[in-house]
């Protein structure tokens, strides 16, 4: 299938400006679907292992979801000013790929929650094998502190069967950084998703946050790495799983000084139930 990006109109905001839909195919017939409405994004439809296509992704279906959301796919850890900010303005729409688009947002002083005024940009490309890679940039007018991040919730599957393993060196657990060796996610096993937040961190340069949470009953897995230095995991009351990297106790900034962040989430189909019990191969192994 040519990988050709198709552009829709949204809806249209209270200044009378048109928000655009993007989506973004690849040569699978997967694609996903993002506005430049609070740099969201609304859907990811994957092949499971029936070959069905369908979405993933708890997103926005219109636009009136995306305003009732109190944070969108892009956010700041340390500032629900500017996550709210963020998530309910119209980005400029800088850049359009073959299989990317790029935004960038404007935010002032008044609108940062962080005492400066900033620019913030997001690169989002759909790549082969179902990767949907996002860039992120941020420069502040201003020294400040900020934890850029990004955030997604899916839901796989309607049965509680998610299971989950990480790659991260250490766990958070209360107020305490634990080795990953001494908990539930020895030896990188996958093991069935707990209560609450499960947090990892990766703070060498070296080895970075990496996870996979799967559903055997979807035939599912959604791996998420990156250069961030920390992935959270958590269940919701409704059944979905967010997945969020980010900097978690945030990145000091001075005047002059930018911030850059990869953040990646890939989906692959589970063929057999041997899969999920057989810890190698990962699907990370084509990126370590």
């Amino acid at each position: 299938m040519e990988q050709r990006i198709i552009q829709t109109v949204f809806g249209t905001i209270e200044t009378g400006e048109t928000a655009t839909l993007f989506r973004i195919p690849n040569h699978t017939d997967d694609y996903i679907e993002i506005t430049n409405y609070g740099c969201m994004t609304k859907s990811i439809h994957i092949h499971d292992r029936r070959g069905e296509l369908r979405n993933v992704l708890c997103g926005c279906e219109t636009l009136e979801d995306c305003r009732q959301r109190e944070r969108g796919t892009v956010y700041d850890g340390l500032s629900p000013a500017l996550s709210a900010c963020l998530a309910h303005k119209l980005w400029e729409i800088k850049e359009v790929g073959e299989n990317y688009v790029f935004f960038s947002c404007q935010v002032s002083k008044a609108e940062s929650g962080l005492d400066t005024a900033l620019t913030f940009g997001a690169r989002i490309m759909w790549v082969n094998l179902n990767r949907i890679v996002m860039d992120l940039f941020a420069a502040p007018e201003k020294e400040c502190r900020m934890a850029p991040g990004c955030h997604l919730a899916f839901q796989l599957t309607e049965r509680d069967d998610y299971i989950l393993r990480t790659f991260c060196p250490q766990m958070i657990s209360g107020d305490k950084t634990v080795p990953a060796e001494n908990t539930v996610y020895a030896d990188m096993a996958f093991v069935p998703l707990k209560t609450g937040p499960q947090i990892f961190r990766s703070p060498q340069e070296s080895m970075k946050p990496m996870a996979e949470l799967a559903s055997g009953a979807a035939g599912l897995a959604v791996s998420s790495y990156g250069d961030m230095d920390s992935l959270i995991c958590e269940k919701s009351p409704d059944g979905s799983v967010s997945i969020e990297q980010s900097m978690l106790r945030g990145v000091q900034l001075k005047s002059g000084e930018s911030f850059s962040g990869r953040v990646i989430y890939g989906f692959d189909r589970l063929y057999a139930e041997e899969e999920l019990k057989n810890p190698t191969p990962s699907p990370f192994s084509a990126f370590l």
